[in-house]
């Protein structure tokens, strides 16, 4: 890997996505920051526009997509203000406005998907004011849940048997529920003793298994049918982030625990021993491979040739890029900043990341 450019901004860059311009058939960097702003740069990494969003507040996650199907792409956006954003970008990079929903406190994520089957993209988005809510493209609420407290993640399963969409999501009140995605009826739920950050859901040999996590420092894997806790597994930190994969067979899955060792503490970060890792199970449950003592801030997936690989940013700085099937690193180097996102463009051949220093930099594979 060499290292094509970098660019720097005065504000940490929390994350990357990707925009397709209309008619000039071309792709563009948007990336978001800590104080509300989304950056516009070309694969050269080239500032084209710079544009302010909310008062200097952080922008968390960010969607790109053709939601309405006109050719140009929405963009939605959620972060520390609460604001649900929903804007249509023309060629020019100019914004348009089509809607706003205020959240009661920080959004944490966002999902894109045709929730209850009628042909055309929703918007899911979960907040730490307890609630989940289901958008048309439109902007009118579908249907709504709240939870005792925040939700941390959720995702999109597909029943099996009745070809339904399922929308399952976890809470700092220690639950996970599973919620029809037509009429937002509650369809599951389990209770735990601890705040829980991650669902996701693996095929194994013989069926669909539930599997969540969070701060009591456990994975749990779980029947569907009967609830009950099939296996555990224990880890020394947060269990942080879990994700299936490939996506059409969800038969492996990634786990990262994180660890917060690094606060108030009198070494520096170079030289903090991390006891926390990336853990990757088989449709069987077994461990495949691990990799320690690493504190990871984000992984993706992609593939590159005849090659699965896991890009990985670290709390160190570390850019770390894995082959997925033995786990053994390809190449690791550092970029002196945290890393908060990795994103593979394939028609480029590149890995991007950004970092908390405001750096946003190209690697060619």
């Amino acid at each position: 890997m060499k290292k094509n450019w970098s660019h720097y901004h005065n504000s940490s860059i929390l994350g990357i996505s990707i925009l397709n311009l209309k008619s000039k058939e071309k792709k563009i960097l948007i990336c978001y920051t800590n104080t509300g702003e989304l950056l516009f740069l070309d694969f050269f990494g080239n500032l084209i526009q710079h544009k302010s969003i909310t008062d200097k507040k952080a922008i968390h996650c960010v969607k790109v997509l053709d939601i309405n199907n006109d050719g140009y792409q929405e963009i939605v956006i959620g972060g520390v203000d609460g604001i649900l954003r929903v804007f249509t970008v023309k060629d020019d990079l100019s914004l348009e406005q089509l809607w706003t929903h205020t959240f009661d406190l920080s959004i944490s994520g966002i999902i894109l998907e045709d929730i209850n089957s009628d042909g055309h993209l929703d918007i899911i988005a979960f907040s730490l004011d307890r609630t989940l809510r289901i958008f048309n493209i439109g902007g009118e609420l579908l249907w709504a849940q709240m939870f005792e407290k925040g939700i941390g993640d959720a995702i999109i399963w597909i029943d099996d048997k009745t070809k339904k969409k399922q929308i399952f999501a976890v809470g700092n009140d220690g639950t996970l529920r599973g919620y029809d995605g037509k009429s937002g009826e509650l369809l599951w739920f389990k209770i735990f003793n601890n705040k829980l950050r991650c669902v996701s859901i693996i095929n194994t040999n013989e069926k669909p298994i539930l599997v969540c996590g969070g701060d009591d420092k456990i994975l749990y894997f779980i029947e569907f049918d009967n609830h009950e806790i099939l296996k555990t597994q224990t880890f020394s930190d947060y269990v942080w982030k879990c994700k299936s994969y490939p996506k059409f067979s969800l038969e492996n899955l990634l786990i990262s625990s994180y660890s917060f060792n690094f606060f108030n503490n009198s070494k520096s970060l170079t030289e903090i021993r991390f006891s926390s890792k990336l853990l990757c199970l088989n449709k069987n449950l077994e461990v495949k491979w691990e990799l320690e003592e690493t504190n990871i801030e984000y992984f993706c997936f992609f593939q590159r040739k005849n090659l699965m690989l896991i890009g990985i940013g670290t709390t160190k700085g570390d850019l770390i890029l894995i082959n997925e099937k033995d786990g053994k690193i390809i190449m690791n180097t550092n970029e002196k900043s945290c890393i908060n996102m990795v994103q593979y463009i394939p028609n480029e051949d590149i890995l991007i990341g950004c970092s908390d220093n405001g750096q946003i930099f190209a690697y060619s594979l």
